[in-house]
């Protein structure tokens, strides 16, 4: 349905799954194919056994309304620039946005930008990051 929604509005849908990753996406939408190189990181999973508890549904909808606002902004005003609305499933558990940067799908993003719903107002939110490590002693 996300990439649907994208496509209905002008944005191009990669073809091809990403590897390792068959529910991710890149939807993108040039003007004057130049930079800046803009991205939305949706979120769209769910957790094992509770569903939708982080929100992850409700950041989805506003990542795409997000991105196809700024789409219409630079419209209206002739501006330059890429939109990519890149579809990021299974960060609870597989961390999927470390994967794609180490594809390099990541690598000619100037700007990322997500949203993440929560139960509260927060002026100085802390990000945390999920990385599998295993050490030997």
């Amino acid at each position: 349905m996300l990439k649907k929604i994208l496509q209905n509005k002008g944005f191009h849908i990669n073809k091809e799954p990403i590897e390792n990753l068959p529910t991710a996406f890149l939807g993108e939408s040039f003007y004057k194919k130049s930079k800046p190189n803009i991205a939305f990181l949706v979120e769209y999973d769910a957790l094992p056994e509770l569903g939708h508890a982080c929100g992850h549904n409700a950041s989805a909808a506003a990542s795409i309304g997000a991105a196809l606002a700024l789409s219409e902004c630079i419209k209206k005003w002739h501006l330059k620039g890429t939109l990519i609305a890149m579809g990021t499933p299974g960060e609870e558990n597989i961390s999927c946005k470390s994967i794609m940067v180490k594809q390099g799908i990541f690598k000619n993003i100037d700007l990322a930008m997500m949203v993440h719903s929560g139960d509260y107002w927060l002026l100085d939110p802390k990000a945390i990051a999920l990385e599998a490590l295993e050490i030997n002693f």
